[in-house]
Order: structure tokens, then C-alpha cells, then sequence
């Protein structure tokens, strides 16, 4: 087991009609789910295409990520990554998991940081 494990799960690419409802049947199917939340546009409520999913066990996050990424949910491969660890502001670390994963650029390719990330960076404390 990785020693930084954790039981929250960040699922992004998810298609903007997915509930809360349809992740809890789908990952509950792996092991208990302590809660789900998709994150929303705060203002028209839309869904921003990425969700957090908090297992009450390592072990079932773990299986989940390992059995459960890119699959089909509403006819959009999911994609599926631990999510941050540490306790702080959650919006922050949403910001940053959401970034993470829409980077552009090859694997191991440097990538400039823009003012937003750079701003974020100065803010969270993340480097």
C-alpha cells in the first residue's frame, strides 16, 4: 500500500449529466462509499466535470482506482486519481486537482505556469 494513500478519489471527464446518485450505485459497487460530492459552477449550478469520491477504506479507494479508471460513464471514459491528502482549503485543492489533470504538454515536459496558476501557487502554498 502507498504510504500517502488516501481514501478520497478525484473522477474527472465526467460528462455534465452525472449525479451524485449514479457515482454512489457505480463506486459502491466496489466497496462502502463515505461520500460523494460533483463539483458545480456556484453561480448556474452546471456541473464542472469532476467529482470527489471518499471511500471509508484505503484499500476500496485503492480498487476503485485501479479497477475503475476510464470507464464508461454516460458514454465518457472517466479518469480517476487519488486526491489531495492534506487538510486545507477545499476549494484550493479542487483548483489544483482540476489543473493537474487538464494540463497540457507530454509527460515529463515542463510546463510554464500561467498568472492564474502562479496566483493559486502564492496562495495555497503549493509548489
Amino acid at each position: 500500500m502507498n504510504a500517502y494513500a488516501t481514501a478520497s478519489l478525484y473522477v474527472g471527464d465526467l460528462h455534465s449529466e452525472v449525479t451524485e446518485a449514479l457515482l454512489f450505485e457505480l463506486f459502491n459497487a466496489v466497496g462502502p462509499v463515505a461520500s460523494i460530492r460533483v463539483c458545480r459552477d456556484s453561480v448556474s449550478r452546471r456541473s464542472l466535470g469532476y467529482a470527489y469520491v471518499n471511500f471509508h477504506s484505503v484499500v476500496d479507494a485503492e480498487r476503485a482506482l485501479e479497477t475503475m479508471n476510464y470507464t464508461l460513464i454516460k458514454n465518457k471514459p472517466c479518469r480517476i486519481m487519488c486526491a489531495p491528502a492534506r487538510i486545507g482549503d477545499a476549494a484550493a485543492d479542487a483548483r489544483v486537482a482540476h489543473r493537474q489533470s487538464t494540463q497540457l504538454g507530454s509527460p515529463g515536459e515542463p510546463s510554464t505556469p500561467s498568472r492564474a496558476d502562479a496566483a493559486l501557487t502564492a496562495r495555497t502554498g503549493d509548489d
